[in-house]
């Protein structure tokens, strides 16, 4: 019915492709990359559940607009603003919860062959639209997403001075990410039936769940040690080279 030009038309605007547009915009008016990648792989998160959502059984209406906030990866979203706005303050959650938001995905696929149970389904051919998904360039970006923030991150801490991590900073980690799993993924799980994450399914099977939910404790108490000591033994020395780098009377 669609001619050639028309259908690549549709699946540019269906795969959100123009959408890369954002960054450069978000980049110019905040100097912030954190800030810049988050809204771009929001909205094309968005904009993917806005024409693909309905595709999945159990995600159908308004449900296909809360979807893309519902993960826990989602949580950089809230925390990218956060931090932009107040940096002392929520750099060192923000750093524990994307490095467990790192760590914990490539983990839990190397580990337990976790999927995203969306994907699993669009794979799957369940609905004729889901032919027209670029699963290339979606994988791509998940994989992006859980590399790139955290590594933003890292880099932000090495020009600023912050704060020593402690105690409180992984106790605030814990809080946030339990708030995030009895407030969000508790009511969707139930509203729904989508686990969200294969690995936490349980219905499927205990032990998996059990071995994640260990897993991801350790990782979560890890975030606060590999930040600290990426701080001590990384930062601080960048913070050194450059003082003596400024100081012209200093014979390196």
């Amino acid at each position: 019915m669609f001619g050639p030009d028309i259908r690549s038309i549709i699946e540019i605007f269906q795969n959100g492709y123009y959408l890369a547009m954002i960054y450069p915009i978000v980049l110019e008016q905040t100097n912030s990359h954190i800030l810049a990648w988050t809204f771009t792989y929001k909205a094309l998160s968005i904009n993917y559940y806005a024409h693909f959502g309905h595709i999945h059984e159990n995600i159908k209406g308004i449900l296909q607009f809360l979807k893309p906030f519902v993960r826990f990866t989602d949580t950089q979203f809230i925390l990218a603003i956060l931090y932009h706005i107040y940096p002392t303050y929520f750099f060192h959650i923000t750093h524990n919860v994307l490095f467990s938001i790192t760590l914990g995905y490539w983990g839990n696929r190397t580990i337990f062959n976790m999927k995203d149970t969306d994907s699993i389904l669009a794979k799957n051919g369940i609905h004729p639209d889901s032919l027209k998904i670029n699963h290339t360039f979606f994988d791509l970006l998940s994989h992006l997403n859980h590399i790139i923030p955290y590594y933003l991150t890292i880099v932000n801490m090495s020009s600023h001075n912050y704060e020593q991590f402690n105690n409180t900073h992984i106790l605030t980690t814990f809080f946030v990410i339990y708030t995030w799993f009895i407030l969000i993924w508790i009511p969707w799980f139930s509203t729904t039936g989508d686990p969200v994450y294969s690995v936490i399914d349980f219905r499927n099977s205990l032990s998996t769940p059990i071995y994640t939910f260990i897993f991801m404790h350790i990782v979560i108490y890890s975030s606060n040690l590999f930040g600290s000591f990426i701080q001590t033994n990384l930062c601080n020395n960048t913070h050194d080279i450059q003082y003596i780098i400024e100081q012209p009377h200093i014979n390196i």
